[in-house]
């Protein structure tokens, strides 16, 4: 499961998790608002280890088939917190580019996810908001 994140004051949106439609999840920079593609050897998601390409997005012919380009900006996944699934015990994957400078604009701003009443990037007046999506 996902999340949109939306402003309550302008047009910002972002869908926070991974889609595994796509084999995607996706990042945003809040200083330049450049979305980039994060895609990952398995459509279930990553792995923990995994090397993480960013990718920018890239025109498409085909409408619902995501095209995109390596920038050179890589990041390993990490192990997250725990989770029981049935009888075993798993580690969600985080995904941690926070200290990555944005392959746009250099800044150290790109974030896979936003939390309930952050400032929106975009307008900087408005409160995002969260709601629960189904990729």
């Amino acid at each position: 499961m996902g999340q949109e994140a939306s402003c309550n004051k302008c047009s910002f949106s972002f869908l926070g998790g991974h889609d595994h439609h796509t084999g995607i999840s996706e990042c945003v920079c809040t200083s330049c608002l450049t979305y980039f593609a994060l895609p990952t050897a398995s459509v279930w998601g990553p792995e923990v280890g995994e090397r993480i390409q960013i990718c920018r997005y890239a025109k498409s012919k085909k409408k619902h088939i995501p095209n995109y380009k390596k920038t050179g900006s890589s990041f390993i996944t990490t192990k997250g917190e725990e989770f029981a699934f049935g009888d075993q015990i798993r580690h969600m994957v985080e995904y941690p580019i926070e200290e990555i400078p944005c392959p746009e604009c250099n800044e150290k701003s790109l974030k896979v996810g936003f939390e309930e009443g952050d400032n929106c990037p975009k307008c900087s007046k408005g409160k995002v908001s969260l709601s629960a999506i189904i990729f």
